[in-house]
């Protein structure tokens, strides 16, 4: 991404653990020292329609769990 004052991306590897963000001067140089720790909160219409469908999917294995039992 290109910003006012260079260039800022995220350094990838193949193991996608502890990836670190890094910044463009010349050369890319990792952010350090930077909690960039974030929490994805669902909105409340989001997070209904989840767990509606999560109930709706148990409700569904145990019917036809139930009926494979019988037959």
């Amino acid at each position: 991404m290109e910003t006012s004052s260079g260039e800022i991306g995220w350094k990838t590897s193949l193991n996608h653990w502890q990836d670190a963000a890094v910044y463009w001067d010349g050369g890319w140089n990792q952010l350090t020292d930077l909690d960039l720790a974030f929490v994805i909160t669902p909105e409340p219409s989001t997070l209904a329609m989840l767990l509606g469908g999560g109930l709706i999917g148990l409700l569904a294995y145990c019917v036809r769990r139930r009926r494979n039992r019988k037959a």
